[in-house]
């Protein structure tokens, strides 16, 4: 993960007024961000650019979000990586394929601009979170082995 003040966000949307306005108001709060217009694109700039969390799109030409959630779950660092599904579709099936395709959370359209960006921090200070206490347990696990070679 980029340190905080640079965090790189990767928005994929084909609706070019949607990834604009994304843009424009996490870049003004502090954001790098990374544009894609379709599924296939995201998933490229996933493997070139590392960003820290993605905004998806649900339905996108090429390879819909959920296609992209999944593949990314299968590339290295990929399982670790935030995911927000954005989308229209509000119907608790689209919501449930979301997850069960390896979304971290969702965000339902219209989007709320304003709350946008506090959004990301929240997941990006959880993702964080989660990283420390990995790092933590396989610290102990390492420290466990240690002290049984040394009975």
């Amino acid at each position: 993960m980029n340190s905080a003040n640079t965090n790189k966000i990767l928005i994929a949307d084909d609706d070019s007024t949607q990834r604009i306005l994304s843009e424009r108001y996490l870049v003004q709060a502090g954001f790098s961000v990374v544009l894609a217009a379709d599924g296939h694109d995201a998933l490229e700039k996933y493997k070139t650019e590392s960003p820290d969390l993605l905004l998806l799109d649900l339905k996108m030409p090429r390879m819909d979000g959920y296609g992209v959630c999944e593949e990314l779950r299968r590339l290295p660092g990929g399982a670790s990586v935030p995911v927000v599904m954005i989308t229209g579709l509000t119907d608790i099936d689209s919501l449930e394929r979301a997850y069960e395709a390896g979304a971290t959370d969702f965000i339902t359209k219209p989007v709320i601009w304003d709350t946008l960006a506090y959004r990301v921090r929240y997941l990006l200070r959880a993702a964080h979170a989660i990283q420390a206490l990995r790092e933590s347990e396989s610290e102990l696990l390492r420290a466990q082995r240690v002290a049984r070679l040394g009975t």
